[in-house]
């Protein structure tokens, strides 16, 4: 088995791009790993394409020999991209010799640590209307659920959502641009009545109490 060709490719995730690698061997077993150029990586992709002369033709299962020679040939800092290239070259080597021998990657580093795992969705700008509103409503009913009162912020995140999907630039939503006459903001005031006083300020700390407030203190001058 032989590494036959390499490959990266980029997918439009709306504000960055998703990075992946694709190793083919002459087999047609196909390895894939992902970096990122996004967060500080950015040259990735050309450290990959100057090391793929040095992969092509050679045993992927035997990706320890290949990492190896990879860092003999490149000088590395902590972090930077020469290690993220050589690291995914790496893992999409880890990942074609899983597939050779018909196990999970993580068989081949001792077996599982879990059964489970929890994983976070992360919300695009791009997502559908109708995602963002399924998302809204199973908060609504989570908080009826729990006795809780409705709020209108979810609603409102919502409505501006949907017609930024749109393509409109303000909302037409009643729900969204509530606002009040000035009939009903004067009633408002009346009915809150006149301002409250100022608070006296606190007195400094430190002080014996009566000169805080301006009096002679028994004991004192």
């Amino acid at each position: 088995m032989k590494i036959e060709r390499i490959e990266h490719l980029h997918a439009d995730a709306g504000d960055r791009n998703f990075d992946f690698l694709k190793v083919v061997t002459d087999d047609g077993l196909v390895g894939w790993s992902e970096y990122n150029e996004t967060f500080g990586g950015l040259g990735v992709s050309a450290v990959i394409d100057g090391l793929v002369p040095l992969v092509i033709g050679k045993d992927p299962r035997a990706w320890e020999a290949i990492v190896t020679l990879l860092y003999a040939v490149r000088r590395q800092a902590a972090g930077g991209v020469v290690q993220q290239a050589i690291a995914a070259i790496e893992n999409a080597l880890l990942d074609v010799k899983a597939r050779a021998l018909g196990v999970p990657v993580y068989e081949l580093f001792g077996g599982p640590v879990r059964e489970r795992v929890r994983v976070l969705l992360v919300a695009l700008r791009d997502l559908s209307a109708r995602a963002l509103a399924g998302h809204a409503n199973s908060k609504s009913q989570d908080a009826a659920r729990r006795g809780e009162p409705r709020q209108g912020g979810a609603r409102e995140g919502l409505d501006g959502a949907q017609d930024q999907s749109d393509g409109s630039s303000t909302s037409t939503s009643p729900t969204s641009t509530r606002r009040a006459s000035p009939a009903a903001a004067a009633t408002s005031r009346a009915e809150r009545g006149p301002p409250r006083a100022h608070q006296r300020p606190r007195p400094a700390r430190g002080l014996p109490r009566g000169r805080r407030q301006g009096r002679r203190h028994p004991g004192g001058p």
